[in-house]
Parts: C-alpha cells; structure tokens; sequence
C-alpha cells in the first residue's frame, strides 16, 4: 500500500533520508510521472545533473523500491519506469549498516588512510562514513571506507572542528553537480579558508571526483575566485582555500555553462591574437 509521493524539496521527502544520489533519481522520476522515463532517459539525466558519469543508476533505481511503489511498465525493447507513490512501510529494513556491507567494505584488510593492516601491525579496522552522518552522509556502501581506530578517531577529531559549519556543508553535500558542491562548501567556510580533504569529501559526495582540483579551477571561468595557502599541520602540508569571489549559479548544467565561457575565453584570445600579428 502507498501514498502519494512527496514533492522533492518538501519535508516530507527529507524525513526518508534519501542520499544526494538517489534524490537526484527521485526528483527526476517525480517530474516525469505522467511521462515515465526508461532507464536510458532516467541515466541519461543523472549524468547531465551530476556533471558526470553515473554507472550505478540501475541499482539505485532498484534501491529505491525499499521506500517506493515504482511501477515497471513494458515499452517496446525499453521498459519505463512511473513513479506513483510512497510506500507506508519499507519493504526491508533500511536502517544501520548489514553484515553484509560491513564485510564488503572491510574486505581489503588495510585502512584506507594510513594503510596499516590488522595481520601486520596488530590494528582494529572500523566501518567509517567518508561523509560523517551529520553532514548528510548515508550508509549506501560508496560513503563507506575501512579505517583503523586511530585513523578513525582523529578523523573524528579533525571534523569535530567544522560542526558549527554542518548545517551549511550539508545542503553543498546534497547538490547533484559537483562544481555546485565545491563552490556551496567554500561558502560554507567563508570568510575562513576550507581545508582541501573536507573540499575532496565533499567533491566526491555522489561519485568519485578523481580531480576535484580541475573543478575548482574551472569555477573561475565562471565568476568565482580563491585564495590558496599552505601550512604544516602535525607535520603534513596542508592546503586550504579561501574563497574571494563568488557569483550567482547558471540556469543549466554548471558543465555547459563552463564550456561555453572558456570557449569563449579561448575565441577572444585567439582575437587578440590574430589583432597583434596583422599590426605588426
């Protein structure tokens, strides 16, 4: 039995604690349930919206029958999927982290962060949310990582620092692209600087950014500005960011918006270019 689905952005729908990416699904499928999109269309969107690749669509559609009456309906060589309500009672358990998935992210047998394992060096591993709960990170199996108790409670330690800042990285967690997560964290910070591992965390909230810097630096194109520092902490170098310069988001996708400004950007110095050489 369901009810009527929520609408994205609305109280109800965040009392489910859906993750970023499975609401980016949601709030697509909710748009289109008088025209149900297949799975092609509902990927298709997922990549433009989160500015990227998105390989697992098919499962977190699937996962999204715990809390949803989705209906899978028969399209030629294509099935659509229409989205038409809540379930009242989730069809499995959907709280806490399964044996199952602790074992998969234990699997490796070595923590993530300083690579200590438990048969060589006598250590304890534990299940560690990358994104901390607090600041919307989820129990899906792409926000978990094995970490060593020491590793673990000095990360603990480390974000501690940033809570009174929680609310605010929260809603830079939950945006579907991830220059829009860069640019909402170092708002998030201002005026103080944002440490680079918590930009990283935040970058890779719905996929692994493997050049979160590169998105960084394409904001520029677009308005946006930083100041960049070093500092030894604990004896490590760390990099922090200060933003200085900020501007409204495009309408679109925040990827096209950029493409066509350092297009632009390219065209004009070829201008100023081919200007200097026909006066010389």
């Amino acid at each position: 039995m369901s009810n009527d689905p929520p609408e994205p952005g609305s109280s109800a729908l965040a009392k489910l604690g859906l993750d970023p990416a499975h609401r980016i699904i949601y709030d697509f499928l909710w748009h289109r349930r008088d025209n149900p999109p297949s799975m092609v269309e509902i990927g298709r969107y997922v990549a433009e919206a989160a500015g990227e690749d998105q390989s697992q669509t098919g499962r977190r559609v699937r996962d999204l029958y715990d809390r949803f009456d989705i209906q899978k309906i028969s399209h030629g060589k294509r099935p659509l999927y229409k989205l038409v309500g809540v379930l009242s009672a989730p069809r499995r358990s959907t709280g806490g982290i399964s044996e199952r998935v602790r074992a998969v992210v234990l699997a490796p047998k070595r923590c993530a962060q300083c690579g200590r394992t438990p048969m060589g060096d006598g250590i304890k591993l534990e299940v560690d949310h990358i994104i901390p709960r607090n600041w919307g990170g989820s129990d899906d199996i792409s926000n978990l990582q094995p970490l060593c108790e020491a590793c673990n409670r000095g990360k603990k330690d480390l974000y501690s620092d940033f809570d009174p800042d929680a609310d605010r990285i929260r809603v830079a967690v939950t945006l579907p692209e991830p220059h829009k997560r860069i640019g909402e964290t170092l708002r998030a910070f201002y005026p103080s600087p944002a440490p680079s591992d918590v930009l990283a965390v935040v970058a890779s909230a719905i996929s692994f950014q493997e050049d979160w810097q590169k998105r960084l630096r394409e904001l520029r194109s677009i308005g946006w500005n930083y100041t960049v520092k070093r500092e030894t902490v604990f004896g490590r170098v760390k990099t922090f960011y200060t933003l200085s310069q900020w501007a409204p988001w495009p309408d679109g996708p925040v990827r096209k918006a950029i493409d066509k400004a350092e297009k632009q950007a390219k065209q004009a110095k070829q201008a100023k270019k081919a200007e200097r050489d026909a006066g010389s």
